[in-house]
């Protein structure tokens, strides 16, 4: 378990609590990790927690409502974690697929793509 101050989080590693078929989640200011995560969905995780901050009451029923909300908040946090893993065109297309696949979003992977590709994309 580890505390940041920036943003405000704490870190808890444990395959038990991660639930099935995820790495890592973020529960508001809490972000679950399974042991061993990259570096990357440790950034892509910590962006959702600034999210949260940003609107501590609203973020999660506005995340779980809005599919346009839900999509900036995961293309920027895809973003981040291409930041800091490395933006290649094999894990663009990786990342791409779960975009399009893993949140309700209703996007082909193509278009996927085309938002992680973007550099500057408003928040």
């Amino acid at each position: 378990m580890k505390a940041l101050r920036d943003p405000r989080c704490l870190l808890v590693e444990s395959r038990w609590l991660v639930p099935r078929h995820f790495d890592g989640i973020s529960l508001g200011p809490i972000v679950l990790l399974r042991p061993g995560v990259s570096a990357g969905l440790i950034a892509h995780e910590l962006v959702h927690v600034r999210q949260f901050w940003r609107r501590p009451f609203t973020h999660g029923p506005r995340y779980l409502l809005s599919k346009a909300y839900r999509q900036a908040c995961e293309v920027e946090a895809y973003r981040a974690q291409l930041q800091a893993a490395g933006r290649t065109p094999s894990r663009i297309a990786n990342l791409a697929r779960y975009l399009a696949t893993k949140y309700r979003l209703d996007l082909d992977e193509e278009t996927a793509v085309r938002l992680l590709s973007v550099e500057d994309l408003p928040h």
